[in-house]
């Protein structure tokens, strides 16, 4: 094994066992959503301090979910052909997740149609994520 390898490996989120890799991905997948619902209620809310406050938090889950969604998608073969209620799981999550992040970008462009919050991007990986994961492209 190369050194590269050994760094990529060490680097790696979802841990090689396909079972325990879809069910880490399908706990970051509702870690987010439920981090996207209360965004939501804060967007509601026009709490402009409190997002502001968890943006850098928001930035870290973000990063972390597009690494392991982007290991999820390099390795999509492996779970072809799982227990189809853990594969069910995942993308009924991912599908909620899209639809909220979606939900969240209509908020935001809303309270700032000139100028847009910082964040649009970081919602906009959420919903490329979501799809990427789903398999699935609106």
């Amino acid at each position: 094994m190369t050194q590269s390898q050994r760094k990529t490996e060490r680097n790696s989120i979802l841990p090689d066992d396909r079972t325990s890799a879809m069910q880490i991905m399908t706990g970051l997948t509702r870690q987010m959503l439920e981090f996207a619902l209360e965004e939501t209620k804060l967007l509601k809310q026009k709490d402009a301090a409190t997002l502001t406050r968890i943006q850098k938090g928001k930035e870290l889950r973000a990063a972390g979910y597009e690494q392991a969604a982007t290991e999820f998608k390099n390795r999509i073969n492996e779970f072809k052909g799982m227990d189809e209620a853990l594969i069910g799981k995942l993308e009924a999550l991912t599908k909620e997740l899209g639809h909220a992040t979606r939900a969240n970008q209509t908020l935001i462009e809303a309270m700032s149609p000139k100028k847009p919050l910082k964040d649009n991007m970081v919602n906009n990986l959420f919903l490329l994520q979501g799809e990427q994961v789903a398999g699935t492209t609106e």
